[in-house]
């Protein structure tokens, strides 16, 4: 029979290490390591993770495996622009609309852009103190004019000396719009610290989460996010006593606020805050005429009688209790006073309510509410009076806040009285959507925490929850239950908020995700998938209860364009809002020895592998074991990736750094930056020093060769103990022993000392991996031309490629199925910026019954220019009469 061409020029299906090799698809592979086949009918070097453009290294902190890493965008920049202590500047509001503040010294237009939201601060007199506050940039003035017009906000026509001093002056301050950050969780010392795009700069400890020194074990740092603020917890939660090293959900994020507008005494916010995340009611209130003992603890409740014919009160002794109201729109529980807590009203009297305040205020605090009911019932908590800490107070939610405050003595206020003809409608269940009288309303507490947490239709929902019980000081961990928040309120969570969705199953939630109005609740056995669309938590519901499909680790989820996917054990599943498919089912071997190079998956799957997804791509890498340590440490930044296009599986090999039997390359979990990336970030220990002398198990100091090398907060690794350096003298170091819950040993002379060193690391399919020889491999199927029955003459190989190194005998091949026995043929890669054809043949033409071909880099590294590129294969056979016996 004539000569024939076999062409494979479709690599897209990816690896198949499940069936036999001849029997798997022509575009399938028996091995693709350190390739990607994004492009369709073309092989090429994979890509790789590199470090990140704007986040340089970090020196400061601890990594827990899997945990702690955070990208996210927000509305306001979290630095301050302003332009303060200025004794020249003009406030203008001789002409309607057009009011302006000017400078004589400073163009205000650069600082100040149209739309700003600009503070200003430090006007001291009667005139000009009005000015105070908060105003909106309008326009700037035209040409020359360097002033901004703020509308009609301004008081007064007044040069800013107005009594001021000229070494204070007023300030100016914005806070501009939009910021990208990273957010790195610190396990050693429970804390967070960010790393601001705009400014380049890493901030450490915006938020700690322990009131303790340390946690007595890493700190497993998750967030949530929303309106403009992280919520923040260790969700290890493992200590069980309140008090030292007992944990808190941190709250930070932006606040704008303002108390006592008008006054001298006005307090204005801001910025961005870092605070305690729960809903504190008040801790003080009285019905009388004073003030109460300690500032910004509650309200004063003054009431008056007088005769009204229009009154509807029904005559009666009255007990008040007040709450706080956070954000806006988060009210606290009630605080009940045990003592002058009453006013008494007699038939055709109205209540003419004052209230007394003294700031300053929590910044999160927006007002407050009074509430009555007659004294020694049970009946429901009535309105009495709604409080603004900016605006002043009112008597119904139907009319606007009309008594503004008066300053008394500073930093006491009080407003007007504001009549109550009758009683409200409104009560505090009826406001709220809840009973006044529920054990709690918020999870923050000293002690509380959560496992894992979602947002999902303007609710937030956390699970695994760790929380006070009624009639208890001590919290208790309900591991399989799901809280969730009232709607926009995302630290409002009432203590009768709460799905029981599987019990008694002896498992514990992971981790929850949220796609197409559903919350996927992950066990480590099982998942389950709950219908929240309707916006009546009543009209929720269980769709499916998926036993056998859990997580070990909450970094083994991630939201892709398509679904939530997600690994264990068994495989790597996509929920897409109908079903779940097993994304390795009949493509990659579930357990056992799998043909070619590349392992099962269950050889693969760790305890600690991890998942994220390349959105640029579409496609997703699974991370073998994000500890770096342990059995697996030499192959622990393996990884398989998917791509969804089409619907193939590749590995890679050392796709991120593994670790050593001395050091741990530890990562976190993965997340998506502002730019579209999908990034990580890397624990990569530094050799920085030698011990200049032998160090015993509780000295506070250690003598290095070279001190110069480090800064407080950097963190050493001597043998397994890591230590937190305080202070430096020349070459001796000060430290805390035994960081992040490690243990303090003895070291000896010239033991080497690591530098913790942190990268954020993303991934990039144009930063090619250049890889040493032999790593990059390619196996096609074992070839049978369509004939099996039949024996082939194989003539030559012909190979159209591209590569930036030379390789001798980059083609090899076996016969007949048989393993790992691979003969060179003759021909090698050149170095090739263009496309251009090996022709590789054997010494002598040669007989089999099937041909399967490998591809490697035999004697050079792979290139990071363009590396190695495969477009098609095609061989050169003749069928033979011959059969095959």
């Amino acid at each position: 029979m004539p000569k024939q061409m076999y062409t494979l020029n479709n690599f897209s299906g990816g690896i198949n290490n499940l069936q036999d090799a001849r029997d798997i698809a022509d575009n399938q592979l028996v091995q693709a390591q350190n390739v990607m086949l994004d492009h369709n009918g073309m092989i090429r070097s994979r890509g790789s993770f590199a470090t990140h453009g704007d986040a340089g290294d970090q020196t400061e902190g601890s990594l827990e495996k899997g945990y702690g890493f955070k990208s996210f965008e927000i509305d306001y920049a979290v630095g301050a622009t302003s332009v303060g202590a200025r004794t020249d500047i003009l406030f203008n509001a001789s002409a309607v609309n057009q009011h302006f503040i000017h400078s004589a010294g400073v163009d205000l237009r650069d600082s100040f852009p149209v739309g700003s939201e600009i503070i200003v601060s430090g006007s001291a007199s009667e005139v000009n103190y009005a000015n105070n506050g908060f105003h909106t940039v309008k326009a700037h003035g035209p040409g020359n004019s360097s002033y901004l017009i703020v509308g009609n906000t301004l008081t007064g026509e007044v040069v800013a000396s107005d009594g001021a001093s000229s070494s204070s002056g007023h300030t100016i301050s914005t806070h501009k719009l939009a910021e990208s950050l990273f957010l790195f969780g610190d396990a050693g010392e429970s804390s967070v610290s960010h790393y601001l795009k705009s400014s380049d700069a890493t901030t450490h400890e915006v938020a700690t989460l322990f009131d303790g020194s340390v946690p007595i074990a890493p700190a497993k740092i998750m967030y949530y996010i929303a309106d403009n603020a992280v919520r923040i917890s260790d969700t290890r939660m493992k200590d069980s006593s309140i008090g030292t090293n007992a944990n808190k959900i941190q709250w930070w994020g932006f606040v704008k606020r303002t108390h006592f507008s008008g006054t001298t005494g006005e307090n204005n916010y801001l910025g961005f805050y870092a605070n305690d995340n729960t809903l504190a009611p008040p801790t003080e209130a009285v019905v009388g005429s004073g003030y109460l003992s300690s500032a910004g603890a509650g309200f004063n409740v003054n009431t008056t009688m007088a005769s009204d014919s229009s009154s509807t009160w029904v005559a009666d002794t009255y007990q008040i209790a007040i709450s706080f109201i956070y954000d806006d729109n988060q009210e606290s529980l009630l605080y009940i006073p045990s003592s002058s807590n009453t006013f008494a009203v007699t038939a055709g009297q109205k209540v003419q309510v004052k209230i007394r305040a003294e700031g300053p205020y929590d910044e999160r605090i927006s007002g407050g509410r009074a509430y009555c009911r007659p004294s020694g019932s049970d009946e429901a908590w009535v309105l009495l009076a709604d409080v603004s800490l900016k605006e002043g107070v009112r008597t119904s939610l139907n009319s606007d806040f009309e008594k503004v405050w008066t300053v008394d003595t500073a930093p006491n206020h009080y407003s007007g009285n504001v009549d109550s003809l009758s009683q409200n409608l409104d009560t505090y269940e009826s406001i709220n959507g809840y009973s006044s009288s529920v054990d709690s309303n918020s999870i923050g507490a000293i002690g509380e925490g959560w496992g894992c947490a979602v947002v999902c239709n303007r609710r937030a929902f956390v699970a695994n929850v760790k929380i006070i019980p009624q009639g208890s000081n001590q919290p208790a961990t309900f591991g399989d239950r799901i809280m969730y928040s009232m709607p926009n309120r995302f630290d409002t969570f009432p203590s009768t908020n709460y799905i029981d969705v599987v019990r008694g199953d002896n498992d514990s939630y992971v981790q929850l995700m949220e796609f197409a109005d559903r919350i996927l609740a992950f066990k480590q056995k099982s998942v389950q998938i709950i219908n929240v669309s309707s916006p009546s938590d009543t009209s929720w519901f269980l769709e499916e209860n998926v036993k056998h499909n859990g997580l070990a680790h909450p970094a083994a989820v991630f939201r892709t364009d398509f679904g939530i996917c997600w690994v264990n054990s068994n495989g790597c599943y996509l929920y897409d809002g109908s079903r779940i498919r097993n994304l390795i089912e009949g493509k990659i071997l579930e357990n056992g020895t799998a043909i070619g190079g590349s392992p099962s998956w269950g050889d693969f799957i760790e305890d600690d592998s991890i998942v994220g997804y390349e959105k640029i791509r579409k496609q997703l890498i699974v991370m073998r074991d994000s500890s770096g340590s342990g059995g697996v440490y030499s192959v622990s930044g393996d990884a398989y990736i998917y791509d969804f296009k089409f619907k193939s599986w590749v590995f890679a090999s050392d796709l991120l750094t593994d670790g050593t039997s001395t050091v741990k390359y530890q990562y976190s979990n993965f997340d998506i930056d502002y730019n579209g990336d999908l990034c990580i970030l890397e624990h990569s220990p530094a050799s920085a020093n030698q011990l200049a002398e032998p160090l015993d198990n509780s000295e506070p100091e250690i003598d290095v060769d070279t001190g110069s090398v480090w800064d407080a907060g950097d963190i050493a690794q001597i043998d397994s103990e890591s230590m937190k350096v305080l202070s430096i003298s020349s070459n001796t170091l000060t430290v805390k022993r035994g960081y992040n819950a490690t243990t303090k040993n003895i070291h000896g002379d010239d033991t080497a000392i690591f530098m913790h060193k942190f990268y954020v690391k993303k991934y990039s399919g144009t930063t090619l991996y250049d890889g040493a020889t032999n790593t990059l491999l390619v196996k096609t199927k074992d070839i049978d031309f369509g004939q099996p029955g039949r024996l082939k003459k194989i003539y030559a190989v012909y190979v159209t490629y591209k590569s930036d190194n030379t390789q001798t005998a980059p083609i090899s091949y076996e016969i007949d199925g048989t393993t790992n026995s691979y003969t060179n043929l003759t021909g090698n890669f050149s170095a090739t910026t263009q496309w251009d054809v090996l022709k590789a043949y054997p010494s002598s033409p040669f007989t089999c019954q099937s041909l399967q071909l490998k591809i490697t880099n035999p004697d050079s590294a792979v290139g990071a220019t363009a590396g190695i590129q495969i477009n098609d294969i095609t061989i050169e056979y003749r069928v033979l009469h011959s059969r095959v016996s």
